[in-house]
C-alpha cells in the first residue's frame, strides 16, 4: 500500500523550484559572436567569441 502511495505522489507531484538565477550580460560593442546561455550558470567562452 505504501509503495502504491508513494507511485501516486511522484507521479503527480508539481514541480518546485528551488533556486532562481538572473543573467546579467555585460559587453562592449568590439566584443562580437557572443550568445548568452540563460541556462548555464557560468559564463563559458566560445570560439565564436572575437574582438574586432
Amino acid at each position: 500500500m505504501y509503495r502504491e502511495v508513494q507511485e501516486i505522489v511522484v507521479d503527480d507531484v508539481a514541480d518546485v523550484y528551488i533556486a532562481y538565477h538572473n543573467l546579467a550580460v555585460v559587453t562592449k560593442s568590439s566584443v562580437n559572436g557572443y550568445v548568452p546561455n540563460p541556462s548555464a550558470h557560468d559564463y563559458r567562452i566560445n570560439p565564436g567569441i572575437y574582438i574586432e
